[in-house]
């Protein structure tokens, strides 16, 4: 009796240990899932590639998942997050325009002309930070491309990004009102979702990323370069950090707890 019960053991031991395994994993997932934080979308862990004039020319690898903001930061939001604050920090962290945006008619644009630094806080002041070049290229994957690149990697194609927001060019009148300069409510564009939920990665301003590179005084963005709305421009590229951008705004990136 003894050895039929170690001959069943070690014949089925093969068999439940892999079902074990995918339970677990079907486990944690879902416990990553309850634990998503409100307005924040999963992004999976992996490798991908992107087109840029036709050639692919990216390649970045993640080797965690991670949470991103759905949305970029809006004025309504940066604005709640400044009546938190003392007067002189209020001062020091409000970004340039900001008198200009009127509640609740620009509550929903996303908040613009803020400098690297000011992003950076408001995000490690909602317990997240700004997400790097590579998560932000795999967050702006759009639907279709998820297996379109070589070897089945996830294809990023920045020629294609913005196209749709570059038909018109906006001129630049006086008075110069920034949030009248054709930025729109973030979500607003229904084309404009990528394959994991996230929008506006090809909206109409650039976006702040983490500072990755500690040895320059630059910081990285994505996005549309030119200060006129059109025609887009999306690529990475470092500028000084400070404010007075009108087309440059940020969403913030969390990690998922261990």
């Amino acid at each position: 009796m003894m050895r039929f019960s170690i001959f069943l053991i070690s014949f089925l031991l093969p068999l439940i240990l892999p079902e074990l395994s995918f339970a677990e994993k079907q486990t944690d997932s879902r416990s990553v899932a309850k634990s998503l934080p409100q307005g924040m979308v999963l992004i999976p862990a992996g490798k991908g590639v992107g087109m840029w004039l036709g050639q692919m020319s990216i390649k970045w690898s993640i080797e965690k998942p991670f949470f991103i903001d759905q949305f970029e930061s809006t004025v309504g939001e940066y604005k709640k997050y400044l009546d938190s604050l003392g007067r002189v920090p209020k001062r020091d962290l409000t970004p340039a325009y900001l008198e200009q945006a009127e509640l609740p008619r620009h509550a929903d644009f996303p908040v613009v002309g803020v400098t690297w630094r000011q992003a950076s806080l408001y995000c490690k002041a909602m317990g997240k930070r700004l997400p790097t070049g590579a998560e932000w290229k795999m967050a702006a994957v759009r639907k279709g491309n998820e297996k379109a690149g070589p070897g089945d990697l996830p294809l990023l194609d920045l020629d294609q990004l913005g196209k749709s927001q570059s038909s018109t060019k906006i001129e630049l009148p006086a008075p110069f009102f920034v949030y009248e300069q054709g930025l729109r409510k973030v979500g607003s564009n229904p084309e404009d979702v990528s394959a994991y939920g996230v929008n506006d990665m090809a909206s109409s301003v650039s976006e702040w990323l983490a500072w990755t590179n500690k040895e320059s005084n630059a910081r990285d963005l994505i996005g549309r370069l030119p200060k006129i709305l059109g025609p887009a421009s999306f690529s990475n590229t470092l500028v000084e950090d400070h404010g007075g951008r009108f087309w440059l705004g940020f969403r913030c990136a969390k990690d998922i707890a261990q």
